[in-house]
């Protein structure tokens, strides 16, 4: 599969980072925000002594909402005109795949959300299902690899014809 192809389907970000946050906001902020308080709560920690990572953080609308209250927040973004916006705002933005997250250390972070990414990384053109979804297979390890252990990733996602809808589900899972 080549990336390139699975991230720019939807739409170019590169033309389109430049004005994504004038029709973007956070979603789920209360959500996220309960779930990032209950999973502190069940370690004995507290958020500002826990490290956070957006992986596929686009322009870093959530981590510029949440970000003030972790020790460290980090985005991953595989798109340079995302993460140039990102950089605008003095946010912290490693490039790469969420398929492929070598640069990060095992258990490195506490917290990880995943917001509107993994529909890009479904290959509709391959007629084996298993096959089709063998990114999300790979950015599911690399994303569990990277939380340590009792650590929260919480994915929001949503499908094409959910875009019109305005219609979001969010899952948290705890990896132990």
């Amino acid at each position: 599969n080549n990336n390139d192809d699975l991230h720019t389907e939807y739409e170019n970000y590169n033309n389109t980072s430049a004005t994504y946050d004038d029709f973007r906001r956070p979603i789920g902020v209360k959500f996220f925000q309960d779930a990032f308080n209950k999973n502190a709560k069940s370690r004995g920690m507290t958020l500002s002594e826990m490290k956070f990572l957006d992986a596929g953080c686009g322009t870093g609308t959530h981590m510029s909402e949440f970000g003030h209250q972790f020790q460290s927040v980090t985005g991953l973004e595989f798109n340079d005109g995302m993460i140039s916006q990102a950089e605008r705002k003095g946010l912290h933005v490693r490039q790469g795949s969420i398929c492929d997250m070598n640069m990060f250390k095992d258990h490195e972070f506490d917290i990880a959300i995943t917001t509107q990414v993994l529909h890009h990384l479904v290959d509709i053109s391959i007629d084996d299902t298993e096959s089709r979804f063998v990114n999300i297979v790979a950015a599911c390890n690399e994303v569990s690899r990277c939380i340590n252990e009792n650590g929260c990733w919480i994915i929001s996602r949503s499908f094409l014809k959910q875009f019109s809808h305005t219609h979001t589900h969010t899952h948290t899972h705890t990896h132990t």
